[in-house]
């Protein structure tokens, strides 16, 4: 199998050929490994490359040859794992799958967790701190949840929520490769990282499903308009959804059912809809041909929330055409504006004007 490319290379965290500095440093992460080839002096290429955001980590890391890795329960983050090569195997509690291309896993620190790869091991994840979740799961139910999140095992890549994330993650790793400064933009960072948290939480089977699944969903216009006033109001800050559903007075998960009665899509969707429809107006207003990247310090900074959604290429290469943007603008504004225009087309974005 031929091997798969190194994603992040300017974001090495770690790399060594040596077995004895492999297992120092993968120690250091509470992970046992054993090497079960001989032949592994000849094969072992251990690469971690990744970045850290406020709440998670994204990463990309290989082994080069065929490893088992163990680690015991009481880690303190949550890992969704998107494999790129070979199937990997992976157990997680008492529940052993094979992720591949159409199906990751998902780790819980509750859970001993050990995977076994064939070949180079290469793989996607994304960290969420336990912190991180814990707080998500605080704003969705109104309350500090009463004991630690498990997340089923599998989640199917190819449908659904589970394509999403997907998507999701891989929109991420593409403007960390290409934008220098994405780690440092607390607003589009801290979108992601609640889009994340919260299609597993509301989606993936847990133990907290069951909670989650208890909405009101009588659709009350004022609390709507709260929450739509407030996020207007605070398009060029830092958006939570702990800071949505505050203001709406309810909680998170029955605010995800109201906005999806009333516009149609979710509270994160709707923040970066908002700053989207307002970009896209300006950029591409007949006369005003010409529109300079927004810096990543003032409102306009949100539109790098783009990653949330799909982009038309065609699309965005006549937008760049006509606005005369760079091929690496700052905050990828161009797909920004080309994924408002494309989704407003297809009647996606119900915010108000």
């Amino acid at each position: 199998m031929p091997a798969t490319r190194p994603l992040f290379s300017k974001l090495n965290r770690f790399h060594t050929r040596s077995t004895d500095e492999a297992r120092a440093f993968l120690g250091t992460k509470d992970y046992e490994v054993d090497f079960p080839h001989c032949d592994v002096r000849e094969h072992l290429d251990l690469r971690v490359n990744g970045a850290y955001l406020p709440g998670t980590y994204v990463g990309y890391y290989q082994f080069g040859t065929p490893i088992v890795a163990r680690t015991d329960a009481g880690r303190h983050d949550y890992w969704i794992n998107l494999p790129l090569a070979e199937p990997i195997e992976a157990t997680i509690g008492g529940e052993t799958i094979i992720g591949n291309h159409k199906r990751g896993f998902v780790a819980s620190p509750s859970l001993q967790y050990a995977v076994r790869t064939q070949g180079p091991g290469a793989r996607l994840h994304v960290q969420i701190t336990e912190e991180r979740l814990n707080r998500q799961v605080a704003a969705l139910l109104g309350g500090p949840p009463a004991e630690p999140v498990a997340f089923a095992a599998a989640i199917d890549l190819t449908t659904g929520y589970g394509r999403s994330i997907a998507c999701c993650v891989m929109q991420a790793v593409n403007h960390l490769q290409q934008d220098d400064k994405f780690p440092d933009n607390n607003i589009t960072t801290g979108l992601f990282e609640d889009l994340i948290t919260s299609r597993l939480l509301l989606s993936h089977p847990s133990n907290y499903s069951k909670a989650l699944s208890r909405l009101d969903t009588r659709v009350a216009p004022a609390t709507i308009r709260r929450a739509v006033e407030f996020i207007q109001a605070r398009l060029g800050e830092p958006l939570a959804l702990a800071d949505i559903a505050t203001a709406a007075g309810i909680p998170g998960r029955t605010l995800f059912a109201h906005f999806q009665c009333a516009h149609g899509t979710s509270p994160c969707n709707f923040c970066a809809a908002c700053a989207l429809r307002r970009f896209a107006k300006r950029c591409c207003t007949r006369g005003n041909p010409t529109v300079s990247p927004p810096s990543a310090d003032n409102g306009d900074s949100l539109i790098s929330a783009a990653l949330l959604l799909n982009t038309d290429v065609g699309l965005e290469r006549r937008l760049r055409k006509r606005s005369r943007v760079p091929s690496r603008c700052s905050l990828g504004f161009a797909q920004a504006a080309a994924g408002i225009l494309r989704d407003g087309l297809n009647g996606f974005l119900r915010a108000p004007r």
